[in-house]
């Protein structure tokens, strides 16, 4: 599958302001040097995980997310299924671990860049509402979502083109797609059924039990919505940030 989204670009890459310069404390490699660049952006997760004061690198232990709707079927048929999140947070991106990195040329243009990383666990909190209806029956509510993908692995591509500005080289960033595995997926929705906690219990067991089911169903609903936030994110770091200034002079 193909989606326009870098879950790991949210990590590596925070909003800034035009005047900033590369951090020193980040490691500088030369072009193509894929050890040096997966040193340098483990050494990154490391270092600005919570943030850094008094600067624009914003954290990403708990990075916010957007509020969308998972379900939104308001038809007229007996059978109907509304469910919106809100509020929603993702936790444990400070434990990624990059294990390869390919491209970054002194052309980028020559060939998709790929970044792979690992997560042992990414964990999505929200809250929702709902509405369903099952002929006669109908049901609302609201309450917390939990999401655990344990043993989360993410392989990233991309391409990009070359503007220039000030005689400077900035990218610019397109053709994204990326392959996300991962070993356990448990969902939880408490308060499901406020008047039925044997019902809430059992529907999140069914669930769980049947949880590959359930991620094929939400995977395409859920993923374009984070992959604005995430082509937003990569963009503005590109358009701020000269592609020469992030590597050693090799000549």
């Amino acid at each position: 599958m193909q989606y326009p989204f870098g879950l790991f670009l949210l990590l590596i890459l925070p909003v800034v302001s035009s005047w900033m310069e590369m951090p020193f404390s980040i490691q500088r490699c030369r072009y193509g040097n894929e050890t040096c660049l997966v040193e340098s952006l483990n050494g990154y997760i490391k270092t600005f995980a919570k943030g850094i004061p008094k600067t624009y690198f914003r954290p990403f232990n708990k990075l916010p997310g957007p509020n969308f709707p998972l379900f939104n079927d308001s038809s007229n048929l007996p059978i109907g299924l509304t469910l919106n999140l809100k509020n929603l947070t993702l936790n444990g991106l400070e434990n990624s671990t990059v294990l390869s990195v390919k491209g970054f040329e002194r052309d980028p243009t020559q060939k998709k860049i790929l970044i792979e990383v690992k997560i042992p666990r990414l964990e999505c909190v929200a809250q929702f509402d709902f509405e369903t209806k099952l002929l006669l029956f109908r049901a609302s509510g609201n309450g917390s979502l939990n999401v655990d993908l344990q043993n989360f692995h993410l392989n990233i591509f991309f391409k990009v083109f070359v503007e220039f500005r000030q005689g400077k080289r900035y990218l610019r960033v397109y053709d994204m797609d990326f392959q996300v595995n991962f070993d356990r997926c448990i969902l939880w929705l408490d308060n499901l059924y406020e008047w039925n906690t044997d019902l809430t219990i059992a529907v999140n067991r069914v669930m769980n039990e049947h949880w590959l089911e359930f991620w094929n169903e939400l995977e395409s609903r859920v993923l374009p919505y984070f992959s604005r936030m995430g082509v937003d994110r990569l963009s503005r770091f590109f358009y701020y940030f000269s592609y020469d200034e992030m590597f050693l002079n090799d000549q």
